[in-house]
């Protein structure tokens, strides 16, 4: 499956390249996992604490930024929000009377949470939300 700009952030503040995420990766996490990768093939034992933080999410932002994963994400956010909606509120997102969508942000906003901090320059403030 392809999608077109499967990681460009419309959302953006002004000045800021809405394809930051995808760039940030070709440009350093993907260079430096590749360091940490042939390090571990070719001489495990010169593993450094950064090559294993790097290799560990390198492999987690492979895992968590697939399609598959941005519905898993879409579909947690949205049962933690019935779980702690009124009654009422859950009832009428049930019924259709309202409706609950989970915007496309959402996923950046997952992959933010499961990485933390590690990546702060790729989700500037004020991006992202539901």
């Amino acid at each position: 499956m392809k999608i077109n700009y499967y990681y460009r952030q419309e959302w953006v503040p002004t000045g800021v390249d809405p394809n930051i995420l995808e760039k940030t990766f070709g440009e350093w996490l993907e260079t430096v996992a590749k360091d940490s990768i042939d390090r571990l093939i070719h001489c495990p034992a010169e593993l450094t604490d950064e090559d294993i933080a790097t290799l560990l999410t390198y492999i987690e932002m492979q895992r968590i930024r697939v399609p598959r994963q941005s519905d898993i994400a879409k579909e947690l956010m949205r049962a933690t929000i019935l779980s702690l909606a009124p009654p009422d509120a859950v009832s009428a997102i049930q019924s259709g009377e309202v409706l609950l969508t989970m915007k496309d942000s959402a996923r950046f906003d997952y992959m933010r949470m499961i990485i933390g901090g590690a990546l702060s320059m790729v989700w500037p403030d004020g991006m992202g939300g539901f």
